[in-house]
């Protein structure tokens, strides 16, 4: 049998069996199922976002989303703290950024892990951000995966469509 003839024996048994296959999972309408470059990650996103770099998608210059997943112990350099502060702590100079407001949120994944997303303004930083609104959540995936997607908005109410997005993410392994 071919691969091309067992997609639909696939859907069906997910059908029969009460769940997708991993990276099959519907999206709301107008939205389309993307994958990041280097094949990490996917999940649904509204239309005009394309993929920007090996881990993230945009929306022209307004909307920004990047998913990176920290193997340990390899990457545990990078994931001192966890989940990791929206802004980093400690002595800074021309890039220290403030958090002017912020709301934390535990957000259910559709594999069933919980993640801590912060949704914030912010302000400084070498860009000169001005309460510049930021999403970052953080996910365990297993004992030594960790997950952290991070995004920005020119529009505050945007950021409620990338969590919305990442309600639909599925990552491989």
């Amino acid at each position: 049998m071919t691969l091309t003839r067992s997609a639909p024996l696939l859907l069906l048994l997910a059908a029969c069996t009460g769940g997708a296959p991993p990276g099959i999972r519907d999206c709301p309408d107008g939205w389309a199922r993307q994958s990041s470059s280097d094949g990490a990650a996917a999940l649904c996103l509204p239309a005009g976002f394309a993929p920007s770099g090996d881990t993230g998608w945009a929306r022209s210059s307004n909307a920004f989303l990047n998913v990176r997943v920290f193997r340990l112990p390899g990457d545990s350099a990078a994931v001192r703290d966890w989940p990791p502060p929206v802004v980093q702590r400690g002595p800074c100079s021309a890039d220290c950024l403030s958090v002017d407001s912020s709301v934390v949120y535990q957000d259910t994944l559709p594999s069933g892990p919980v993640a801590t997303t912060t949704v914030a303004l912010i302000s400084g930083g070498i860009a000169g951000f001005h309460r510049r609104p930021v999403l970052s959540s953080a996910w365990i995936v297993a004992d030594s995966i960790r997950a952290l997607a991070q995004g920005w908005s020119a529009n505050p109410a945007a950021l409620d469509t990338l969590r919305r997005a990442l309600r639909t993410i599925s990552l491989r392994p």
